[in-house]
């Protein structure tokens, strides 16, 4: 049986992590939501701390696309 990953709510899976690190390579390292995310802060969260609309957009994007994987992922299985 292969070894499944401890799950966590930092984000919906993998992409959705990719996508956040994208968005946060483009803000100082000192950086307030740099630093949420280290501590486990979600995209959602992270909008929150930015002020720059597009970084905001692509943070609520991944967010909903992360979401929306999730769904089909767990609709697959109950099916």
């Amino acid at each position: 049986m292969p070894e499944r990953r401890r799950p966590t709510f930092d984000a919906h899976d993998d992409e959705e992590r990719e996508e956040i690190l994208v968005v946060l390579r483009e803000l100082p390292e000192e950086h307030a939501a740099w630093i949420a995310r280290r501590n486990g802060a979600d995209a959602i969260e992270l909008a929150r701390m930015v002020v720059r609309k597009e970084l905001v957009d692509r943070l609520t994007k991944a967010w909903l696309d992360g979401h929306a994987r999730a769904l089909r992922r767990s609709s697959r299985t109950r099916a």
